[in-house]
Protein backbone atom coordinates (compact mmCIF):
# COMPACT_ATOMS: atom_id res chain seq x y z
CA UNK A 1 0.00 0.00 0.00
CA UNK A 2 3.38 2.63 -1.01
CA UNK A 3 2.03 3.21 -4.14
CA UNK A 4 -0.40 5.80 -5.91
CA UNK A 5 -2.83 4.21 -8.48
CA UNK A 6 -2.76 5.84 -11.64
CA UNK A 7 -4.89 4.76 -15.04
CA UNK A 8 -2.54 2.44 -17.45
CA UNK A 9 -1.58 3.85 -20.88
CA UNK A 10 -4.68 2.10 -22.69
CA UNK A 11 -6.95 4.22 -21.10
CA UNK A 12 -9.21 1.61 -19.35
CA UNK A 13 -7.57 -0.21 -16.73
CA UNK A 14 -5.95 1.11 -13.20
CA UNK A 15 -2.57 0.14 -12.39
CA UNK A 16 0.37 1.16 -9.82
CA UNK A 17 2.20 3.97 -10.15
CA UNK A 18 5.57 2.70 -9.78
CA UNK A 19 5.58 -1.37 -10.81
CA UNK A 20 2.73 -0.89 -13.36
CA UNK A 21 0.93 -4.27 -11.81
CA UNK A 22 -2.74 -4.18 -12.41
CA UNK A 23 -5.32 -3.04 -9.83
CA UNK A 24 -8.72 -3.87 -10.61
CA UNK A 25 -11.14 -2.25 -8.22
CA UNK A 26 -13.86 -4.35 -6.60
CA UNK A 27 -15.30 -3.76 -3.27
CA UNK A 28 -18.07 -2.15 -1.33
CA UNK A 29 -19.90 1.61 -0.26
CA UNK A 30 -19.17 1.37 3.34
CA UNK A 31 -21.22 2.86 6.19
CA UNK A 32 -21.99 1.71 9.94
CA UNK A 33 -25.04 -0.21 9.44
CA UNK A 34 -26.07 0.03 12.60
CA UNK A 35 -25.33 3.38 13.18
CA UNK A 36 -29.00 4.97 12.05
CA UNK A 37 -30.32 6.28 8.13
CA UNK A 38 -29.37 7.88 6.42
CA UNK A 39 -25.98 6.27 6.08
CA UNK A 40 -23.57 7.66 8.38
CA UNK A 41 -19.96 7.42 9.97
CA UNK A 42 -18.28 10.14 11.28
CA UNK A 43 -20.99 11.65 14.02
CA UNK A 44 -21.26 7.88 15.24
CA UNK A 45 -17.69 7.00 14.70
CA UNK A 46 -15.47 4.04 16.63
CA UNK A 47 -12.40 2.96 15.88
CA UNK A 48 -13.24 -0.69 17.06
CA UNK A 49 -16.63 -0.75 15.44
CA UNK A 50 -14.79 0.21 12.01
CA UNK A 51 -12.22 -2.40 12.48
CA UNK A 52 -14.53 -5.37 13.31
CA UNK A 53 -16.50 -4.17 9.81
CA UNK A 54 -13.24 -4.22 8.07
CA UNK A 55 -11.99 -7.37 9.47
CA UNK A 56 -15.28 -8.88 7.10
CA UNK A 57 -14.28 -6.85 4.08
CA UNK A 58 -11.45 -8.51 4.31
CA UNK A 59 -12.53 -11.87 4.29
CA UNK A 60 -14.36 -11.15 1.73
CA UNK A 61 -11.06 -10.03 -0.23
CA UNK A 62 -12.35 -6.41 -1.10
CA UNK A 63 -10.03 -4.29 -2.48
CA UNK A 64 -12.02 -0.74 -2.20
CA UNK A 65 -14.16 0.84 -0.20
CA UNK A 66 -16.04 4.50 -1.00
CA UNK A 67 -17.58 6.20 1.55
CA UNK A 68 -18.63 9.75 1.85
CA UNK A 69 -17.19 12.88 4.27
CA UNK A 70 -20.85 14.89 5.55
CA UNK A 71 -21.00 18.72 5.95
CA UNK A 72 -22.07 18.57 9.78
CA UNK A 73 -18.27 16.67 10.50
CA UNK A 74 -16.16 18.06 8.59
CA UNK A 75 -17.07 21.66 7.66
CA UNK A 76 -19.64 22.56 9.94
CA UNK A 77 -18.59 26.57 10.23
CA UNK A 78 -18.68 28.81 6.92
CA UNK A 79 -14.87 28.31 5.81
CA UNK A 80 -13.74 26.46 8.30
CA UNK A 81 -12.25 22.69 8.20
CA UNK A 82 -12.76 20.52 11.26
CA UNK A 83 -9.51 19.27 12.64
CA UNK A 84 -11.33 16.70 14.97
CA UNK A 85 -12.83 15.39 11.33
CA UNK A 86 -9.57 15.07 9.89
CA UNK A 87 -8.02 13.73 12.86
CA UNK A 88 -10.99 10.98 12.23
CA UNK A 89 -10.25 10.30 8.57
CA UNK A 90 -6.28 9.23 9.57
CA UNK A 91 -8.04 6.96 11.93
CA UNK A 92 -9.94 5.37 9.04
CA UNK A 93 -7.03 5.33 6.16
CA UNK A 94 -5.47 3.66 8.85
CA UNK A 95 -7.84 1.02 8.98
CA UNK A 96 -7.98 0.95 5.22
CA UNK A 97 -4.27 0.27 4.73
CA UNK A 98 -4.36 -2.22 7.88
CA UNK A 99 -6.61 -4.02 5.89
CA UNK A 100 -5.12 -3.57 2.35
CA UNK A 101 -8.20 -1.94 1.32
CA UNK A 102 -7.77 1.16 -1.08
CA UNK A 103 -10.73 4.15 0.01
CA UNK A 104 -12.33 6.23 -2.85
CA UNK A 105 -13.44 9.34 -0.97
CA UNK A 106 -16.71 11.37 -1.24
CA UNK A 107 -17.30 15.06 -1.03
CA UNK A 108 -19.30 16.60 1.53
CA UNK A 109 -23.19 15.44 1.79
CA UNK A 110 -25.79 15.91 4.19
CA UNK A 111 -26.30 12.44 5.65
CA UNK A 112 -25.19 13.94 9.05
CA UNK A 113 -27.41 17.40 8.81
CA UNK A 114 -26.54 20.78 7.19
CA UNK A 115 -24.72 23.69 8.02
CA UNK A 116 -26.48 26.93 7.26
CA UNK A 117 -23.82 27.77 4.78
CA UNK A 118 -24.54 25.22 2.43
CA UNK A 119 -28.55 25.39 2.16
CA UNK A 120 -29.33 27.83 -0.39
CA UNK A 121 -28.07 27.77 -3.81
CA UNK A 122 -25.90 25.23 -3.83
CA UNK A 123 -24.71 25.01 -7.56
CA UNK A 124 -24.58 29.18 -7.63
CA UNK A 125 -23.62 30.78 -4.79
CA UNK A 126 -19.80 31.92 -4.48
CA UNK A 127 -19.72 31.50 -1.05
CA UNK A 128 -20.69 27.19 -1.28
CA UNK A 129 -18.28 27.15 -4.06
CA UNK A 130 -15.81 28.83 -2.05
CA UNK A 131 -16.25 26.66 1.34
CA UNK A 132 -16.40 24.13 -1.34
CA UNK A 133 -13.20 24.32 -2.69
CA UNK A 134 -11.86 25.61 0.59
CA UNK A 135 -12.77 22.16 1.72
CA UNK A 136 -10.82 19.78 -1.28
CA UNK A 137 -8.02 22.28 -0.59
CA UNK A 138 -7.31 21.59 2.59
CA UNK A 139 -8.51 17.86 2.66
CA UNK A 140 -6.08 16.89 -0.11
CA UNK A 141 -3.13 18.60 1.34
CA UNK A 142 -3.90 16.60 4.32
CA UNK A 143 -3.65 13.57 2.49
CA UNK A 144 -2.11 14.16 -0.63
CA UNK A 145 1.16 11.94 0.45
CA UNK A 146 -1.46 8.85 1.57
CA UNK A 147 -1.52 5.86 -0.88
CA UNK A 148 -4.39 4.29 0.74
CA UNK A 149 -5.99 6.64 -1.11
CA UNK A 150 -7.53 5.64 -4.18
CA UNK A 151 -9.42 9.02 -5.43
CA UNK A 152 -11.87 11.27 -4.97
CA UNK A 153 -15.43 11.52 -5.75
CA UNK A 154 -16.59 15.04 -5.48
CA UNK A 155 -19.75 14.54 -4.91
CA UNK A 156 -22.71 12.24 -4.72
CA UNK A 157 -25.75 11.73 -7.50
CA UNK A 158 -25.25 15.87 -8.40
CA UNK A 159 -28.15 17.52 -10.39
CA UNK A 160 -28.85 20.99 -10.67
CA UNK A 161 -32.65 22.16 -10.23
CA UNK A 162 -34.54 23.11 -13.27
CA UNK A 163 -36.42 25.39 -11.23
CA UNK A 164 -34.76 28.00 -8.97
CA UNK A 165 -35.17 31.58 -9.29
CA UNK A 166 -31.40 32.51 -9.22
CA UNK A 167 -30.56 30.17 -11.94
CA UNK A 168 -33.36 31.35 -13.99
CA UNK A 169 -31.88 34.64 -13.31
CA UNK A 170 -28.64 34.08 -14.15
CA UNK A 171 -29.75 32.70 -17.70
CA UNK A 172 -32.16 35.76 -18.45
CA UNK A 173 -29.03 37.57 -17.71
CA UNK A 174 -26.84 35.92 -20.17
CA UNK A 175 -29.52 35.70 -22.66
CA UNK A 176 -30.01 39.60 -22.75
CA UNK A 177 -25.92 40.06 -23.30
CA UNK A 178 -26.06 37.40 -25.98
CA UNK A 179 -29.12 39.55 -27.42
CA UNK A 180 -31.12 36.17 -28.01
CA UNK A 181 -34.44 34.83 -26.49
CA UNK A 182 -35.76 35.92 -23.22
CA UNK A 183 -36.18 33.48 -20.01
CA UNK A 184 -39.91 32.98 -20.83
CA UNK A 185 -39.16 31.70 -24.62
CA UNK A 186 -36.64 29.89 -23.50
CA UNK A 187 -38.68 28.11 -20.97
CA UNK A 188 -41.86 27.40 -23.67
CA UNK A 189 -42.77 23.88 -24.94
CA UNK A 190 -41.23 24.65 -27.61
CA UNK A 191 -38.18 22.22 -27.81
CA UNK A 192 -34.99 24.23 -29.09
CA UNK A 193 -36.19 26.80 -26.44
CA UNK A 194 -36.13 23.98 -23.90
CA UNK A 195 -32.73 22.40 -25.20
CA UNK A 196 -30.74 25.76 -25.43
CA UNK A 197 -31.72 25.99 -21.17
CA UNK A 198 -30.34 22.68 -20.58
CA UNK A 199 -26.89 23.38 -22.41
CA UNK A 200 -27.43 26.37 -19.90
CA UNK A 201 -27.76 24.15 -16.72
CA UNK A 202 -24.65 21.74 -18.03
CA UNK A 203 -22.90 25.24 -18.48
CA UNK A 204 -23.58 25.50 -14.10
CA UNK A 205 -22.65 22.09 -13.65
CA UNK A 206 -19.35 21.99 -15.55
CA UNK A 207 -17.86 25.41 -13.77
CA UNK A 208 -19.06 24.50 -10.33
CA UNK A 209 -17.23 20.90 -10.53
CA UNK A 210 -13.73 22.39 -12.12
CA UNK A 211 -14.06 25.24 -9.44
CA UNK A 212 -13.50 22.13 -6.61
CA UNK A 213 -11.06 19.71 -9.08
CA UNK A 214 -8.94 23.06 -9.97
CA UNK A 215 -8.71 23.56 -6.13
CA UNK A 216 -7.21 18.96 -5.51
CA UNK A 217 -4.97 19.21 -8.89
CA UNK A 218 -4.03 22.57 -7.23
CA UNK A 219 -2.06 20.69 -4.36
CA UNK A 220 -3.17 16.95 -4.82
CA UNK A 221 -1.37 15.56 -8.23
CA UNK A 222 -0.89 12.16 -6.63
CA UNK A 223 -4.91 10.78 -6.93
CA UNK A 224 -7.55 10.36 -8.94
CA UNK A 225 -10.74 12.30 -9.34
CA UNK A 226 -14.16 11.41 -10.10
CA UNK A 227 -17.90 12.42 -9.94
CA UNK A 228 -20.52 9.63 -9.04
CA UNK A 229 -23.63 10.04 -11.49
CA UNK A 230 -27.09 8.84 -11.74
CA UNK A 231 -27.96 7.93 -15.38
CA UNK A 232 -31.71 8.15 -14.97
CA UNK A 233 -31.57 7.22 -18.95
CA UNK A 234 -34.41 4.13 -18.88
CA UNK A 235 -36.88 3.78 -21.66
CA UNK A 236 -39.70 5.57 -20.87
CA UNK A 237 -38.49 6.19 -17.48
CA UNK A 238 -42.16 6.28 -14.95
CA UNK A 239 -40.05 7.60 -11.80
CA UNK A 240 -39.76 11.39 -13.82
CA UNK A 241 -43.55 11.07 -13.28
CA UNK A 242 -42.76 10.43 -9.04
CA UNK A 243 -40.64 13.16 -8.37
CA UNK A 244 -37.11 12.20 -9.70
CA UNK A 245 -35.76 13.31 -12.64
CA UNK A 246 -33.04 12.85 -15.46
CA UNK A 247 -29.40 13.64 -13.87
CA UNK A 248 -29.70 17.51 -14.95
CA UNK A 249 -26.74 19.91 -15.60
CA UNK A 250 -23.57 16.72 -15.50
CA UNK A 251 -23.21 15.98 -19.39
CA UNK A 252 -20.66 13.24 -19.41
CA UNK A 253 -19.43 14.16 -22.62
CA UNK A 254 -18.71 18.04 -21.07
CA UNK A 255 -17.53 16.87 -17.67
CA UNK A 256 -15.23 13.96 -19.00
CA UNK A 257 -12.07 16.59 -19.96
CA UNK A 258 -12.27 17.56 -16.28
CA UNK A 259 -12.23 13.67 -14.13
CA UNK A 260 -9.86 10.98 -14.54
CA UNK A 261 -12.51 8.23 -14.45
CA UNK A 262 -16.29 7.84 -15.38
CA UNK A 263 -18.03 6.78 -12.40
CA UNK A 264 -22.33 5.61 -12.72
CA UNK A 265 -24.91 4.09 -10.61
CA UNK A 266 -27.13 1.72 -11.63
CA UNK A 267 -30.00 -0.45 -10.10
CA UNK A 268 -33.31 -2.03 -11.66
CA UNK A 269 -35.64 0.90 -10.37
CA UNK A 270 -37.84 1.26 -13.36
CA UNK A 271 -38.88 -1.97 -13.38
CA UNK A 272 -40.66 -1.94 -10.45
CA UNK A 273 -42.39 1.21 -11.20
CA UNK A 274 -44.12 0.63 -15.13
CA UNK A 275 -46.39 -2.13 -15.77
CA UNK A 276 -45.26 -4.60 -18.36
CA UNK A 277 -41.14 -4.51 -17.54
CA UNK A 278 -40.66 -8.10 -16.38
CA UNK A 279 -39.06 -8.28 -13.10
CA UNK A 280 -35.19 -8.09 -13.43
CA UNK A 281 -34.25 -11.11 -11.03
CA UNK A 282 -36.80 -13.67 -11.53
CA UNK A 283 -37.37 -13.31 -15.28
CA UNK A 284 -34.66 -13.90 -17.87
CA UNK A 285 -36.07 -11.40 -20.27
CA UNK A 286 -36.11 -9.07 -17.56
CA UNK A 287 -32.80 -9.36 -16.46
CA UNK A 288 -31.82 -9.55 -19.95
CA UNK A 289 -33.67 -6.30 -20.69
CA UNK A 290 -31.77 -4.34 -17.27
CA UNK A 291 -28.74 -5.67 -18.69
CA UNK A 292 -28.88 -4.18 -22.24
CA UNK A 293 -30.12 -0.51 -20.45
CA UNK A 294 -27.03 -1.02 -18.59
CA UNK A 295 -24.48 -2.00 -21.38
CA UNK A 296 -26.25 0.77 -23.24
CA UNK A 297 -25.74 3.17 -20.39
CA UNK A 298 -21.96 2.46 -20.00
CA UNK A 299 -21.66 2.77 -24.02
CA UNK A 300 -23.18 6.05 -23.68
CA UNK A 301 -21.27 7.61 -20.78
CA UNK A 302 -17.64 5.76 -22.61
CA UNK A 303 -15.15 8.93 -23.03
CA UNK A 304 -12.18 6.76 -23.58
CA UNK A 305 -11.52 6.74 -20.08
CA UNK A 306 -12.34 3.85 -17.32
CA UNK A 307 -15.81 3.15 -15.90
CA UNK A 308 -16.83 2.45 -12.51
CA UNK A 309 -20.12 1.12 -11.38
CA UNK A 310 -19.98 2.85 -8.51
CA UNK A 311 -22.72 2.01 -6.71
CA UNK A 312 -25.42 -0.75 -7.85
CA UNK A 313 -27.21 -3.99 -6.24
CA UNK A 314 -29.95 -5.29 -5.10
CA UNK A 315 -31.32 -6.83 -2.22
CA UNK A 316 -31.90 -10.35 -0.25
CA UNK A 317 -33.05 -11.89 2.95
CA UNK A 318 -35.90 -9.54 3.27
CA UNK A 319 -38.75 -7.55 2.00
CA UNK A 320 -37.60 -3.80 2.10
CA UNK A 321 -39.60 -0.54 2.23
CA UNK A 322 -38.46 2.59 -0.57
CA UNK A 323 -40.61 5.48 0.90
CA UNK A 324 -42.40 7.43 -1.93
CA UNK A 325 -40.86 5.69 -4.77
CA UNK A 326 -41.76 2.05 -5.28
CA UNK A 327 -44.92 0.61 -2.98
CA UNK A 328 -44.63 -3.07 -2.64
CA UNK A 329 -41.35 -4.55 -2.88
CA UNK A 330 -41.61 -7.97 -3.02
CA UNK A 331 -39.67 -10.63 -1.22
CA UNK A 332 -35.90 -11.58 -2.25
CA UNK A 333 -33.63 -14.35 -0.92
CA UNK A 334 -30.12 -14.35 -0.34
CA UNK A 335 -29.76 -15.96 -3.31
CA UNK A 336 -31.70 -14.02 -5.75
CA UNK A 337 -29.21 -11.05 -4.58
CA UNK A 338 -26.50 -13.10 -5.38
CA UNK A 339 -27.75 -14.46 -8.63
CA UNK A 340 -28.43 -10.67 -10.06
CA UNK A 341 -24.98 -8.80 -8.66
CA UNK A 342 -22.74 -11.33 -9.61
CA UNK A 343 -24.70 -11.73 -13.43
CA UNK A 344 -24.25 -8.24 -13.59
CA UNK A 345 -20.88 -7.74 -12.74
CA UNK A 346 -20.09 -10.73 -14.92
CA UNK A 347 -21.80 -9.25 -18.01
CA UNK A 348 -20.60 -6.07 -17.65
CA UNK A 349 -16.69 -7.06 -17.75
CA UNK A 350 -16.90 -6.11 -21.26
CA UNK A 351 -17.88 -2.53 -21.05
CA UNK A 352 -16.86 -1.59 -17.07
CA UNK A 353 -13.30 -1.26 -15.08
CA UNK A 354 -14.20 -1.47 -11.72
CA UNK A 355 -17.34 -2.30 -9.62
CA UNK A 356 -18.11 -0.96 -5.95
CA UNK A 357 -20.92 -2.91 -4.48
CA UNK A 358 -23.64 -0.66 -2.80
CA UNK A 359 -23.73 -1.71 0.30
CA UNK A 360 -21.85 -2.77 2.65
CA UNK A 361 -24.20 -3.81 5.56
CA UNK A 362 -27.93 -4.20 6.00
CA UNK A 363 -29.54 -1.16 7.50
CA UNK A 364 -32.23 -1.98 9.64
CA UNK A 365 -33.45 1.72 9.90
CA UNK A 366 -33.36 2.25 6.11
CA UNK A 367 -36.02 3.75 3.87
CA UNK A 368 -34.86 1.62 0.70
CA UNK A 369 -33.36 -1.29 -0.28
CA UNK A 370 -30.28 -0.96 1.56
CA UNK A 371 -32.55 -2.76 4.53
CA UNK A 372 -31.43 -6.01 3.28
CA UNK A 373 -29.23 -4.78 0.54
CA UNK A 374 -25.99 -5.76 2.11
CA UNK A 375 -22.99 -8.24 1.58
CA UNK A 376 -23.14 -8.74 5.52
CA UNK A 377 -26.44 -8.93 7.30
CA UNK A 378 -27.42 -6.09 10.36
CA UNK A 379 -26.11 -8.33 13.01
CA UNK A 380 -22.78 -9.40 11.16
CA UNK A 381 -23.03 -12.35 9.33
CA UNK A 382 -21.74 -12.62 5.50
CA UNK A 383 -24.22 -13.44 3.16
CA UNK A 384 -24.45 -15.02 0.04
CA UNK A 385 -23.65 -12.25 -1.87
CA UNK A 386 -20.40 -11.87 0.17
CA UNK A 387 -18.98 -15.16 -0.16
CA UNK A 388 -19.91 -15.41 -3.76
CA UNK A 389 -18.17 -12.12 -4.15
CA UNK A 390 -15.28 -13.67 -2.85
CA UNK A 391 -14.71 -16.21 -5.20
CA UNK A 392 -15.24 -13.25 -7.96
CA UNK A 393 -12.39 -11.02 -6.75
CA UNK A 394 -9.90 -14.35 -6.48
CA UNK A 395 -11.01 -14.82 -10.54
CA UNK A 396 -10.42 -10.97 -11.29
CA UNK A 397 -7.78 -9.68 -9.24
CA UNK A 398 -4.80 -8.17 -11.36
CA UNK A 399 -6.57 -8.65 -14.49
CA UNK A 400 -6.07 -6.62 -16.92
CA UNK A 401 -9.28 -5.99 -18.55
CA UNK A 402 -10.28 -4.86 -22.05
CA UNK A 403 -13.43 -2.90 -23.22
CA UNK A 404 -15.42 -5.07 -25.77
CA UNK A 405 -15.51 -2.70 -29.21
CA UNK A 406 -18.91 -2.14 -30.71
CA UNK A 407 -19.87 -4.20 -34.07
CA UNK A 408 -22.05 -1.31 -35.25
CA UNK A 409 -22.53 2.70 -34.34
CA UNK A 410 -26.04 4.43 -34.21
CA UNK A 411 -26.38 8.47 -34.18
CA UNK A 412 -28.21 10.19 -31.16
CA UNK A 413 -30.03 13.46 -31.48
CA UNK A 414 -29.31 14.31 -27.85
CA UNK A 415 -32.06 17.37 -28.65
CA UNK A 416 -34.91 15.57 -28.99
CA UNK A 417 -33.75 12.61 -26.49
CA UNK A 418 -33.70 15.18 -23.78
CA UNK A 419 -36.87 17.15 -24.01
CA UNK A 420 -39.22 13.83 -25.70
CA UNK A 421 -39.69 11.16 -23.76
CA UNK A 422 -41.40 9.81 -26.74
CA UNK A 423 -38.05 10.40 -28.63
CA UNK A 424 -36.12 8.73 -25.68
CA UNK A 425 -38.19 5.37 -25.40
CA UNK A 426 -37.90 5.43 -29.57
CA UNK A 427 -34.04 5.75 -28.69
CA UNK A 428 -33.95 3.19 -26.74
CA UNK A 429 -36.44 0.46 -28.34
CA UNK A 430 -33.57 1.18 -31.20
CA UNK A 431 -31.05 0.43 -29.62
CA UNK A 432 -32.22 -2.67 -27.94
CA UNK A 433 -33.27 -4.07 -31.00
CA UNK A 434 -30.32 -3.32 -32.57
CA UNK A 435 -28.19 -4.94 -30.17
CA UNK A 436 -29.43 -8.23 -29.71
CA UNK A 437 -29.30 -8.52 -33.44
CA UNK A 438 -25.70 -7.40 -34.05
CA UNK A 439 -24.39 -7.26 -30.50
CA UNK A 440 -22.30 -4.33 -28.92
CA UNK A 441 -23.50 -0.94 -30.54
CA UNK A 442 -21.71 2.33 -29.77
CA UNK A 443 -22.97 5.91 -30.37
CA UNK A 444 -22.32 8.70 -32.40
CA UNK A 445 -23.51 12.47 -31.27
CA UNK A 446 -25.13 14.73 -33.78
CA UNK A 447 -23.01 17.76 -33.25
CA UNK A 448 -24.14 20.65 -30.91
CA UNK A 449 -22.20 23.53 -29.15
CA UNK A 450 -21.59 22.50 -25.71
CA UNK A 451 -19.53 24.70 -24.90
CA UNK A 452 -21.98 27.75 -26.03
CA UNK A 453 -22.36 29.17 -22.51
CA UNK A 454 -18.84 28.45 -21.17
Amino acid sequence: MDDFIRISDDRWNFEFSKTGKTFVPLGTNYYDPNGGWLPRIWDVFNKDTIRRHFDLIARMDLNIVRFHTSYSSFMPTDGKVNKNALDKMHIMLEICKEYKVFALITGLNDYEGLPQWSINHYYTSDRVIDNLTRFWSEFCAEFKENTTVFGYDIYNEPTIPMHDPVIEEKYKSIQHILNTKTLKDNMSSNEENQFDYLIFLESLGYQWLKEQISAIRAVDSNHLVTVGVNPWTCPDLIILDRGYCKTVGFNSRLIAELIDFMSIHYYPIPFYMKEGYEDPISTNEGYRLAVDIFEGITRLFFEHKPIILEEFGWYGGGKPKWDDLIDDLPYRSQDEQAEYVINLIKASVAYCSGWIHWTFGDTPESSDISEFGGLVTSDLQIKLLGDRLKNLVSMMSNKKLKRKEANTTIEIDTKKILVSKKEEKRFWNEYIELKRKVGPVDFRYKPYDLKKYL
